[in-house]
């Protein structure tokens, strides 16, 4: 992909459907074949889910020696010896 500074980029879009049917009942009675409907209680729910992400690159100007990028300097002694700077 070849995107130019401040464009933005989709890189996925991802769809959960869930369908959920529950029903509640009261103990034995909701059992019962003809006088069991009035002592239970059915819902259905339907959930849909859409997750996209973008990204949008800002290209930064690393020619000052900024604080970030190749430029970059540790500010401690002891950072610049563990990154193998010179101390």
């Amino acid at each position: 992909m070849r995107v130019r500074d401040g464009q933005t980029l989709i890189l996925t879009g991802v769809i959960s459907d869930f369908d959920v049917a529950e029903v509640s009942k009261w103990p034995i009675l909701g059992d019962l074949p003809f006088i069991g409907q009035f002592f239970r209680a059915s819902a259905n729910n339907r959930e849909k889910r859409e997750l996209v992400i973008m990204v949008t690159p800002r290209i930064i100007n690393d020619t000052e020696g900024g604080t970030y990028g190749y430029g970059y300097q540790p500010s401690t002694p002891a950072s610049r010896a563990f990154l193998g700077g010179t101390p």
